[in-house]
């Protein structure tokens, strides 16, 4: 059998490298060893495989990545004419017009054709803010679903979060391709409300848990190798973000409010801060350093405080967790890793999949919005935090063995909707 994994965003996004890795792992266990490919938005000049599969250069990464401002509408206008009359000629006479794709598209397009199962990759990619350009966009991460309907695959939508949607017409499009496909897998309770608002048949959704609780590493992290060698025996990681903030004014106030709580963790509590990349990637200045070195800048309290620069793996990263005290973080799989590693954690809800999960966890009292974020808020949160750590870690110990037995049921289920098709 050969399986399409899709949509992947790139592995200096840590939180999505270890949702991949724990569904290769999970393929492989259910179906054994099978070809996979992976679709991603990654230089696949640069970076052929992932943990030994082979990328695919996604549709979206090929239309609109292009720079020239004129020839950009032409290009998209490319990507959405072509891959539609191929896939229809390719449906109805068994001709393949390979003549008219270039040799990304080609490779795409094929690898579609060829390939048995579909698996959009777990995230939240499936919303968006509204816009012309961010319609755009959204059109282009949802298309592929329909070009692969086009060509009769099983598609599964493996441990998402849905929406919010950001106008009439991404909540249109995302109901009407979503109704085609054979399985949803959501993460939290919220977006499988939403689908069932939406009108999904309630057979094709299915509740799990996000693949992130199944990621393990057997990696040891010494703090020292990133030059943090501190008289101070404790620390708080912090994970921050500059993406969901697209006002400056906004994205300013809540770098402040971070570098007021960090100033109030080192004078106050005597701990260490340590902000912790957790992503890195250059597409679209998606790069947590350069956050927070301006919080670093904003500080008035210059020791104890450290902000690592050094590129980790997600494996490497999810060690990193383990060897703090306690984590504030922005970004949840940073709160996900260190959940799964028995660390208390406050999470910064940018998204719903924030407080869904959370409250999946009976974690809720540990969510603050971001909108609602102050550091007088976060300091009140923090120190609940540190007096009920004990009762804190006794919960996590509680819950987190059988939400992973949950999230092991995914693939399982995919697994019983391949068998009920080929019967």
């Amino acid at each position: 059998m050969k399986i399409l994994i899709t949509h992947f965003y790139t592995r200096d996004n840590r939180g999505d490298a270890a949702i991949l890795s724990a569904l290769l792992l999970e393929l492989n266990r259910v179906f054994g060893e099978q070809h996979i490919s992976i679709v991603t938005m990654e230089d696949i000049d640069k970076r052929k495989t992932f943990e030994g599969y082979s990328t695919i250069k996604s549709l979206i990464s090929q239309a609109t990545l292009h720079k020239g401002r004129i020839t950009r509408w032409f290009v998209m206008a490319y990507f959405i004419i072509i891959p539609l009359m191929w896939c229809m000629v390719y449906r109805l006479l068994k001709i393949k017009m390979n003549f008219l794709l270039t040799k990304d598209l080609y490779k795409l397009l094929n690898s579609i054709s060829q390939s048995d199962l579909i698996i959009l990759v777990g995230g939240g990619y499936l919303r968006g803010a509204g816009g012309l350009g961010d319609d755009i966009n959204y059109l282009f991460i949802i298309y592929p679903i329909l070009l692969e309907k086009l060509l009769n695959k099983t598609i599964v939508l493996h441990a998402q979060s849905i929406g919010p949607f950001g106008d009439r017409f991404q909540k249109f499009i995302s109901g009407w391709v979503l109704k085609k496909v054979d399985l949803i897998i959501t993460r939290e309770e919220i977006s499988t409300k939403l689908l069932e608002n939406m009108q999904i048949p309630l057979a094709k959704i299915k509740r799990s848990v996000d693949a992130g609780f199944l990621f393990k590493t057997n990696i040891k992290t010494d703090l020292k190798k990133y030059g943090i060698n501190s008289s101070r025996k404790k620390s708080v990681g912090i994970t921050v973000a500059r993406k969901w903030l697209n006002n400056k004014n906004l994205q300013h106030a809540y770098e402040s409010e971070i570098a007021k709580f960090a100033d109030y963790v080192i004078s106050k509590k005597k701990l260490n801060v340590i902000f912790i990349p957790q992503v890195t990637s250059q597409l679209f200045d998606d790069d947590d350093r350069s956050v927070a070195k301006r919080i670093i800048v904003k500080m008035k309290e210059k020791s104890f405080v450290w902000g690592i620069e050094q590129e980790m793996s997600h494996y490497e990263i999810k060690s990193f967790y383990a060897n703090m005290n306690y984590i504030v973080g922005t970004r949840f799989h940073s709160v996900i890793f260190s959940l799964t590693s028995y660390v208390p954690a406050v999470a910064i809800e940018y998204e719903h999949k924030t407080r869904g999960i959370m409250k999946d966890l009976d974690l809720t009292d540990w969510v603050i919005k971001l909108e609602d974020l102050t550091a007088e808020r976060l300091i009140k949160k923090f120190d609940k935090l540190v007096l009920k750590q004990e009762e804190y870690i006794a919960s996590l110990k509680a819950q987190i063995p059988s939400y992973i037995k949950d999230a092991r049921g995914a693939v399982d289920t995919i697994k019983q909707v391949v068998l009920l098709k080929d019967n």
